[in-house]
C-alpha cells in the first residue's frame, strides 16, 4: 500500500533524523519490468549521493523468486560492507503470504480502530477553539468515511485521513465546515 510506504519512509527520516534524505522510486522486481541485475546497478550507483544524505529505497518484491531476493539482498550488503556515513534503508515489499529472508527485519501489518482516528481529530483541533459538538461532527463524518468500520484497513484509514485533511483545507473558517458538515448529514 503506497500510502503506508509513505509514511513508513517519513517516520524513517524523521528517525535517523535526516529530514532532507532521499527517497527514490519504487523498483520492481518481476523479471518484465526491470531484471535484477538493472535494481542491483540501479541501487549500486546510489552510494555517491550518502556522502550527503540518507537515503530510503523501495523495492517491490511481491511477485519476484526467492532466489531474486536473495541476489539482491547479498549485493546490496557486499556492496555497503564498508563504513557508510549517512543511512541506506532498502524498504522491500514481500508477498503477505511470503516470509522474509532473515537478514531483513520485518514491519508489523499497520493496524488501525476507530479511536486512533478519533484521537487524530483531538489532535488536529486542539487549540482551535472548537466547540465539542463540532469537534463530534467532524469525528462521525471521518467515521463514515472510513466505512463505520471499527477496525479499517490501513488504506481505508489513509484515504479518509486524506479526505479529512482535504476537507479542512477547503474550509479552514470553523462556521465554513460546520454548514459543510451540516449539509453532509
Amino acid at each position: 500500500e503506497q500510502s503506508v510506504l509513505t509514511n513508513v519512509i517519513d517516520r524513517l527520516r524523521a528517525f535517523v533524523g535526516q529530514p532532507e534524505s532521499t527517497s527514490l522510486a519504487r523498483h520492481t522486481i518481476n523479471g518484465k519490468v526491470r531484471s535484477i541485475d538493472k535494481i542491483i546497478d540501479l541501487i549500486a550507483k546510489l552510494k555517491p549521493r550518502l556522502a550527503g544524505s540518507g537515503i530510503v529505497c523501495m523495492v517491490d518484491a511481491e511477485s519476484a523468486e526467492d532466489s531474486s531476493i536473495e541476489l539482491l539482498l547479498a549485493s546490496v550488503i557486499t556492496f555497503y560492507a564498508d563504513q557508510l556515513t549517512n543511512h541506506m534503508v532498502l524498504l522491500i515489499n514481500f508477498h503477505q503470504d511470503r516470509s522474509p529472508p532473515a537478514s531483513c527485519v520485518q514491519l508489523p501489518t499497520p493496524q488501525f480502530e476507530d479511536t486512533d482516528l478519533f484521537q487524530w481529530v483531538e489532535d488536529v483541533t486542539q487549540g482551535k477553539g472548537w466547540g465539542e459538538d463540532l469537534r463530534d461532527a467532524f469525528k462521525l463524518w471521518l467515521h463514515r468515511t472510513a466505512d463505520e468500520d471499527p477496525k479499517p484497513t490501513s488504506d481505508v484509514a489513509y484515504s479518509a485521513l486524506g479526505e479529512a485533511i482535504e476537507l479542512l483545507r477547503n474550509h479552514p473558517l470553523e462556521a465554513d465546515l460546520r454548514r459543510h458538515l451540516q449539509s453532509l448529514s
